[in-house]
């Protein structure tokens, strides 16, 4: 889980040690502690770093791990405090019942790997990647020209074992058509995926269904699919969406809490898409787009939420607030 993302400039003007940090935390099995693994990416423009990307290389990264349990004194249970465990809290429990108010630095915890992190991208950047992507936007556009049929079509997108292929592009494509007049499409995949794009032809949403989401929330349980997946869709209603997923933890939840059992299926459908929201396939796609942008933003999916233009170069991010979608050219 992230729990701190943001930039930093060296108070003493080091650009060595300037960067973009990361801080993760996850629990320590079995120990009730909690191991923070920070990691600083030193994207300082200088040396070896001149172009300013950090490409999982070594040179620009460095990482720490701290391990804080909570104490066992009540008052300080009760005030929030943690403490470091000391030499002899490590193999069981909940920390030590009398920590050393002076640990020795030699007994510091020591993580011998640490995990590869892609580069930090903000959504938009995910998005202008894809509308660079001449093949990209032919998949779409061949989307747009199937919302004229009785069938959806889906593409999903894998990352292009040949770069020299031609048109060039980062990734590889593959189609299948759907049933006539069924409102679902069976496809199977493989664990490189990357992304995937589908359409809606005349009669249904003009945005993302509940089935559509379900589908987002079991690619997103599976491990080997990353965090740069992205979920396209084209509607005969002339609607264009990406989602890339911006906190894939709240996403998550949402789909454990929404879209888990076809129960709770059927009341997301029933109790927020059509009566607290106001989406439906006979609806305006005006009132629908902002009905879903709304409830992404209320019921915290954590997403983001992308609406494209007719050749697809140009995407702005949608967002809620005072009661109207907003949007943001991804410049």
């Amino acid at each position: 889980m992230i729990i701190q993302a943001d930039y930093l400039i060296d108070k003493d003007g080091d650009p060595s040690q300037s960067g973009f940090k990361e801080i993760y935390a996850s629990s320590a099995r079995g120990l009730g502690c909690t191991i923070i693994y920070s990691w600083v990416l030193k994207c300082n423009r200088e040396g070896k770093c001149a172009s300013g990307v950090c490409d999982k290389c070594s040179i620009c990264l460095r990482g720490f791990a701290d391990r804080i349990c909570p104490p066992i004194n009540k008052q300080d249970y009760l005030d929030g405090g943690f403490t470091k465990p000391d030499g002899n809290g490590g193999g069981g429990g909940g920390g030590s019942s009398n920590p050393n108010p002076n640990p020795d630095p030699d007994d510091t915890e020591v993580i011998g790997t640490f995990p590869i992190l892609e580069n930090p991208r903000k959504e938009c950047d995910k998005v202008k990647k894809l509308a660079s992507d001449i093949l990209f936007r032919q998949k779409m556009n061949n989307l747009e020209q199937a919302t004229n049929y009785r069938f959806e079509k889906i593409f999903t997108g894998y990352p292009n074992p040949d770069p020299n292929s031609l048109p060039r592009s980062d990734f590889k494509f593959l189609e299948k058509d759907g049933v006539i007049g069924e409102h679902k499409l069976e496809y199977g995949y493989f664990y490189s995926l990357v992304g995937i794009m589908h359409s809606h032809y005349e009669g249904l949403l003009s945005v993302y269904s509940a089935d559509d989401l379900f589908d987002l929330y079991q690619k997103m349980k599976d491990y080997r699919i990353t965090d740069d997946f992205f979920f396209g869709l084209v509607t005969k209603s002339g609607t264009r969406y990406l989602i890339t997923i911006s906190d894939r933890e709240k996403f998550i939840a949402f789909g454990d809490k929404y879209l888990s059992t076809p129960i709770k299926m059927t009341r997301l459908i029933n109790n927020f898409y059509i009566r607290k929201y106001n989406i439906y396939a006979d609806n305006t796609a005006i009132e629908n787009e902002k009905g879903f942008v709304k409830m992404a933003t209320e019921l915290k999916m954590g997403v983001a939420i992308f609406s494209g233009n007719s050749d697809f170069t140009q995407w702005k991010r949608l967002t809620y607030a005072n009661n109207q979608v907003n949007s943001s050219t991804c410049n």
